[in-house]
Order: C-alpha cells, then structure tokens, then sequence
C-alpha cells in the first residue's frame, strides 16, 4: 500500500540520447504488451556549463544509486540480526540447561551490533532531538542522493569524497557484520541449541 500523498519515488537522471519506452501490464496470468515500443530524445539542458560530461554526471549518479542499495541490504541485514538476537535471548531464558554466562555473551553481541548501527545509520537519540552527529554511512549517501539526482551538474569535490568515504566505511562494516554473525552470534545459536532452547527464527 502507498499512501496518495507520498511522494513518487525518484531515481538518478538519465544523460543525453536515444531511449524507448514501452508499456505492459502484469497480472496473476502473466505478462502483455500494450502496443511497440516507442522512441524519444532526451536533450541537453540548455543551462548547464559549457563542457559537461553527461555521461559522467549519470554514471556518478549510478554509483551513488548501487551504493545506497548496499547501504540498504547492510540496514535489513542488522535489523534481521537485532531480531534473532531478541528471539533467541527469550528462548535462552526458557531453556533447561542455559548457562548464565549465555546471558554475558548475549550482552556483548548486542552491543557490538549497536555499535554496527550507529555507524550505519547514527545515533536516533540525537536525532530526535534534532541535535548534531557525525556523519553516518547512510546520511552520507542521502546528502548526495538529495543534492545531485535531480541536476545535470559535475558532483562537487564534496560529493566525490562522501561517496568515496562512504564506499570504505561500508566495506568495513560489511565486513565486521560478516565477522559477528559467523563468530559470535553463530556460537551463540549452537550453544542455546545444545542448552535445548525452544525454535526461534533463523535458527
């Protein structure tokens, strides 16, 4: 369901060329085409400065585009994680032979993904009260999303440096959420498993 005054979903623009268009409906019987596909023109804006690249601009802007897909996939990811956790610290609590250094361990992987999450998305206490934070992965991605998808211009040197910056930041933490769910959070599952812990999801 979309509510009618949310606002479409918007893209990067394409640069200057040759497109086609064509239309078809899918349905629970499959897919039809309505009519050929038709060609059109996009045109240069008559105002950008002499010498853009378009072609560079879009291509920066598909960057920017996969990079904030990833930004999306590594959010679900923790948030499937702060679920299991959730599940499995209650079945803990009703398994017959846990051991109450389990608890300890529960603690500790929950803060190591917390730790994950500000750096992924920032800290939602200074948010709501609309105070200042360092620059999050993700807010780094939405300040260029919101500055360059609806322009023709060459990205700043600002713009160039969030996306680099936030291309390493999120190998790293891709990287260190791998490690916690192969490490940790895999032991913890075992060891809950062994202490016969009811079923919980993912588990």
């Amino acid at each position: 369901f979309k509510a009618p005054w949310d606002a479409p979903q918007t893209g990067p623009l394409q640069a200057p060329g040759r497109y086609s268009a064509e239309l078809v409906v899918v349905s629970a019987t499959g897919v039809r085409r309505l009519g050929s596909p038709q060609s059109f023109g996009v045109k240069p804006v008559p105002t950008a400065p002499s010498g853009t690249d378009f072609m560079a601009v879009a291509a920066f802007q598909q960057q920017t585009a996969e990079l904030r897909r990833q930004v999306s996939a590594a959010g679900a990811k923790v948030g499937f994680v702060r679920e299991q956790l959730r599940h499995m610290r209650a079945a803990a609590l009703q398994a017959p032979r846990a051991n109450p250094d389990l608890f300890t361990r529960f603690d500790s992987v929950t803060k190591g993904l917390a730790g994950l999450e500000l750096r992924l998305s920032g800290d939602p206490s200074r948010q709501a009260l609309n105070e200042s934070d360092a620059p999050s992965i993700s807010s780094r991605v939405g300040q260029v999303m919101d500055g360059h998808w609806q322009t023709r211009q060459t990205p700043t040197a600002t713009q160039r440096r969030d996306i680099e910056i936030t291309s390493g930041a999120l190998e790293t933490l891709t990287r260190d959420l791998k490690a916690l769910v192969e490490g940790d959070l895999a032991r913890l599952k075992e060891d809950i498993e062994a202490a016969g812990a009811p079923w919980t999801p993912g588990r």
